[in-house]
């Protein structure tokens, strides 16, 4: 074929991969292989999970406590060691949680005296078998060492085949640590066997079926009956006792409802009357120091004193009389009540009859808190009264002036003129 000319002669040079291209094909490799890993090892997982499943959820793989059968662990072994390690685990931890439970399911009936009943009911039955199974030999007339014998030789024979047959079942087969007095099957037949009971003996033990006498049975019953009697006296006491309690509760309760509903003007009058309790007192005190009827009136110290105790007294007592806003009549009835030592009337009255005032005013004042009292429950503290108290009478009969006695002269009366 003939060369075209018009077509132009390219020569191309020889291309090398670069070391770079080379990495990067090479981590191109182990990316693919590691990728493939990955997926056959998901697969493999997965293939695993669904054996495991198989194994696990087939009910015929486990026992009748819920543990695991160990063929069916082996088998986990062959699949998956984690999954073949937890399901050993697993067996032995629910293996030492169901011995626990027979434990103290043991050692509640151990207490409960149901295990050591049971047995004695079974060997007196196994006893009176022994028994009516030589009692035509007795009928006949057979000796006392025959008896003994084939009584012995009958007994031993019903009690091995009682125990073989697994009627003593609620007896442990292994040692029990944590319930050493409860012996084990063998060890109850070892014990039993071992014990050559005669045929006068058992003769003389003949009993009901039940392994009790018609005596003990009613001294049980009894016993039975005055326990009962005492826990149901016992019950009654403490549903008493509740009730009481109860009761009290609620007297409490319905008595601070009652205190939370005391309307806000009671309450005021409550703290006027505590305060004004105090204020009395202490116009009281200041008055016993004085002599309205003396020179204790030009005084400005004790003027002072008491007319502040007295302002005090009139708020107090306006708040405790439930006044509201004092008027002029107000103010004259609360000046009625408690007079001024330091004026006319004070005067006229003396010491004793402020004092009686104060009396008067505390009686007032206790007619007003038992009815706070009785209606809302508030208590108020005793307070001491106020009467003049008599003075003792003098053995001898003190002369005055002039040498008359004291009885028979006349009081000092105080004119206007000595008091300006």
């Amino acid at each position: 074929m003939p060369i075209d000319a018009s077509i132009p002669l390219q020569v191309r040079k020889p291309e090398f991969m670069t070391p770079a291209q080379g990495l990067s094909l090479q981590n191109l490799v182990q990316t693919n292989q590691m990728e493939k890993l990955q997926l056959a090892q998901a697969m493999r997982s997965e293939q695993d999970r669904t054996l495991i499943q198989q194994v696990m959820g087939n009910l015929q793989n486990y026992e009748s406590d819920g543990t695991m059968r160990l063929d069916a662990i082996q088998k986990l072994a062959a699949i998956s060691p984690d999954a073949y390690q937890k399901a050993l685990n697993n067996r032995f931890h629910l293996q030492q949680e169901q011995r626990a439970r027979d434990s103290t399911d043991l050692q509640n009936k151990l207490n409960a005296g149901q295990i050591t009943q049971r047995f004695t009911n079974d060997m007196n039955a196994l006893n009176e078998q022994a028994r009516a199974a030589v009692a035509d030999l007795a009928a006949k007339g057979a000796s006392p060492t025959v008896l003994n014998e084939e009584f012995k030789r009958a007994r031993r024979e019903i009690i091995s085949k009682w125990f073989d047959s697994g009627a003593a079942s609620y007896l442990p087969r292994e040692p029990v640590p944590s319930i050493p007095d409860l012996p084990t099957q063998e060890q109850a037949r070892q014990n039993i066997l071992a014990y050559e009971m005669t045929f006068p003996e058992a003769t003389a033990r003949k009993i009901g079926p039940e392994g009790i006498t018609e005596q003990q049975r009613k001294a049980e019953a009894d016993k039975r009956a005055a326990e009962a009697a005492t826990r149901a006296a016992e019950d009654q006491a403490m549903q008493r006792k509740r009730l009481g309690m109860e009761e009290e509760r609620l007297a409490l309760e319905k008595k601070r409802s009652e205190q939370a509903k005391v309307p806000a003007e009671i309450q005021r009058s409550e703290v006027a009357l505590r305060a004004l309790d105090e204020g009395l007192i202490a116009y009281m005190n200041e008055l016993k120091k004085i002599d309205p009827r003396s020179l204790d009136q030009l005084n400005p110290d004790k003027q002072v004193q008491i007319k502040a105790l007295l302002a005090d007294l009139i708020i107090n007592w306006k708040e405790a009389g439930q006044l509201g806003a004092l008027t002029g009549p107000d103010v004259g009835i609360i000046e009625r009540a408690l007079t001024d030592p330091f004026t006319m009337k004070g005067a006229w009255y003396g010491k004793d009859g402020l004092l009686n005032q104060i009396e008067a005013a505390q009686e007032t004042m206790r007619r007003r808190k038992k009815a706070l009292t009785d209606k809302y429950g508030i208590q108020f503290p005793e307070q001491p009264s106020a009467a003049p108290q008599a003075a003792p009478r003098a053995t001898q009969t003190p002369s005055g002036a002039g040498g008359k006695p004291a009885a028979e002269q006349k009081p000092k009366v105080m004119k206007w003129k000595d008091l300006k």
